[in-house]
């Protein structure tokens, strides 16, 4: 066997390579396109909408962590306090002022769901 014919022979077995490869490739691709639109995977969580109503002594930063530990959430703290202002618009005319019995709309991403 001569130079020539060895090297065919290693091109040949490298563009046989290459066709699987690129097999394996579209087949993993299309079973991840699959895999999103069936809606198995999915980037947006579930949100649990909650109603707290405020004890003597609450605050809404205490509150606001208190629903960080329960629920586990990595969240920064100011931006879980700054979506319960928002959903709450009457704390801005208050300026925050909570009394006991006020109810605080509370919307958290769900334990389970994460």
């Amino acid at each position: 066997m001569n130079f020539h014919m060895r090297m065919q022979q290693k091109q040949e077995i490298r563009k046989q390579r290459y066709r699987k490869m690129k097999q394996y490739l579209t087949a993993f691709l299309l079973f991840c396109a699959g895999w999103t639109a069936c809606g198995f995977y999915s980037h947006e969580p579930a949100e649990t909408r909650e109603t707290y109503t405020v004890r003597s002594g609450d605050t809404l930063r205490n509150i606001c962590e208190r629903y960080l530990a329960e629920t586990g959430s990595r969240r920064y703290i100011l931006d879980f306090e700054q979506d319960v202002r928002e959903l709450n618009p009457w704390l801005a005319e208050r300026h925050g002022q909570l009394c006991p019995g006020d109810q605080l709309l509370i919307c958290y991403e769900s334990p389970m769901n994460r």
